[in-house]
């Protein structure tokens, strides 16, 4: 396997969307799905993907689910305005480079316009907390915080 491959599989287990994996992992957005699509048909992938499933420890899992709920709660909404706004205008790879992860539901409308359910961020930031109670005896407001306090110094509020 080579390095995009290998990306792909990371991408992949992370999001369970073959289409945004691929993409993410560097090849084109136009062929995307049929590549994701192949790569999910090869044994080798496949392998390399339940080796993942199997690597993973709890912690590991839980600091997948704690980046996600993070995500969730501090995500901007200015893709989505976009694409309310000038859905008319951008084009199908624009479409689908747009950060819609917030977003629980979309409805096209009878007008032609759209109606969109923003994943409840309450419930998020109850769930966190929850996750982070269970890691150990400290206080559930005190893990709060040192979930948002990240490693790497990304900045999650833009």
């Amino acid at each position: 396997m080579n390095e995009r491959e290998f990306l792909f599989c990371k991408y992949y287990y992370m999001s369970q969307n073959p289409k945004e994996a691929a993409i993410k992992a560097g090849y084109s957005s136009s062929t995307a799905e049929k590549t994701a699509q192949q790569l999910l048909y090869r044994q080798d992938i496949n392998e390399y993907l339940e080796k993942i499933k199997t690597d993973l420890k709890k912690d590991q899992i839980l600091s997948l689910a704690i980046t996600a709920l993070k995500r969730l709660i501090f995500c901007r909404p200015n893709d989505v305005l976009i694409l309310a706004l000038k859905s008319q205008e951008l084009s199908e790879n624009q479409i689908e480079n747009l950060d819609l992860f917030q977003i629980s539901e979309i409805k096209k409308l009878k007008d032609g316009g759209f109606e969109f359910k923003f994943t409840d961020r309450i419930k998020a930031i109850d769930c966190l907390i929850s996750l982070l109670d269970k890691m150990d005896d400290d206080s559930g407001a005190e893990n709060f915080f040192k979930a948002l306090a990240l490693e790497d110094g990304e900045n999650f509020v833009n």
